[in-house]
């Protein structure tokens, strides 16, 4: 159920259309073409926070070298989140990554219910209960 997304670069076989300027990978073993290696490249003292923001949202990140450079940054705070998913998204760098929802799905929906209260009516009664 991995969901691989690639953006600005070419693959063989050829990725299907997803969302925006991404597009779905669903070969298991794929080539990708494109002018620059498709990954963030950070300086050495980077810092940590922002090397592990960069990996849990799926993006393939080296230490120096070639592909998208995010240079800067002396500190990555929870403000610059948003602005750095929104540098990335206006970004014309080619870039593969893992996304977060497995089978191509774009967000998950979780329902979950309180197991102690069997009924309707013991659900409305627990906050008067002593």
């Amino acid at each position: 159920g991995l969901t691989v997304l690639v953006r600005n670069a070419e693959t063989e076989p050829a990725a299907a259309p997803w969302y925006g300027n991404d597009r779905l990978v669903a070969a298991r073993e794929f080539t990708v073409r494109s002018e620059a290696p498709p990954v963030i490249s950070l300086e050495a003292d980077a810092p940590a926070g922002l090397r592990e923001f960069l990996a849990d949202e799926g993006y393939v990140v080296q230490e120096g070298g070639e592909g998208l450079r995010l240079d800067g940054f002396t500190s990555f705070t929870e403000e610059d989140k948003r602005r750095l998913i929104c540098r990335l998204d206006a970004s014309t760098a080619p870039l593969v990554r893992i996304w977060r929802w497995p089978d191509g799905a774009r967000s998950a929906l979780s329902v979950t219910g309180d197991v102690d209260a069997m009924t309707l009516v013991d659900f409305f009664r627990r906050p008067l209960e002593v």
